[in-house]
């Protein structure tokens, strides 16, 4: 079976190769002008990433309670894109995105190089939030739990995420600077003996559809 052109000139691993050319092969056509990088910054690969994006929420489905972070792909080349952070990861420097993902599996994922919905900025959101937002609008279903790390919670975002078109609930720890903590259920750092006297300790407060309270155990989490 094949082609004799293909067989004697490839050799006998002719499949093998074949195989490897069907793969990873692309083309683009080099009178195509490229979209400005502010808005496709991209656009090599962007059909391949929506393809992704495609394909893998085709072949998994979401449970309740997911989880949402940040990912990086690992990168040796030069770009404008790269992020540093060899000595903080050991997968290196690379691309990073915000990604949603369930079980270890990658349900979704955005890059942080590409533009937002402007309609989130226009909400007072940060880009970082709105790249979570479109993602959660990506849900098939409603009222699913995403767990998430400081870095990414906020007090408006945890509102807009509850009134979005798929109603995400978010949970996980929130820094008390500049992220719409209450003062009602703020606590004071202590040290010393005082942490003993003052562990244990809770303070609530619900706010529209948000809840937050402070648990003072050896050191404070909101």
């Amino acid at each position: 079976q094949g082609n004799d052109f293909i067989h004697n000139n490839c050799g006998p691993d002719a499949s093998r190769r074949y195989e490897m050319f069907r793969h990873y092969f692309g083309a683009q056509d080099p009178i195509t002008s490229p979209p400005p990088r502010a808005e496709c910054p991209n656009y090599k690969v962007h059909e391949f990433f929506n393809w992704l994006r495609y394909i893998w929420k085709k072949a998994w489905d979401l449970g309740p309670i997911v989880s949402a972070d940040e990912q990086t792909c690992t990168m040796h080349g030069k770009s404008q894109y790269k992020t540093r952070c060899g000595k903080y990861k050991r997968i290196g420097d690379g691309i990073q995105t915000d990604a949603i993902a369930d079980d270890g599996y990658t349900w979704d994922f955005y890059f942080r190089n590409e533009p937002v919905n402007s309609k989130w900025i226009k909400k007072g959101l940060s880009p970082m939030h709105a790249r979570l937002l479109h993602m959660f609008e990506n849900f098939r279903d409603s009222f699913h739990v995403v767990n998430m790390y400081n870095f990414f919670n906020s007090v408006n975002f945890t509102i807009e995420a509850a009134n979005c078109k798929s109603k995400v609930l978010t949970q996980g720890v929130l820094q008390k600077s500049g992220r719409g903590v209450p003062r009602c259920v703020m606590q004071e750092e202590v040290t010393g003996k005082a942490v003993e006297k003052a562990g244990g300790t809770v303070k609530a407060a619900t706010l529209l559809c948000n809840w937050s309270c402070s648990w003072n155990h050896c050191r404070l989490c909101f």
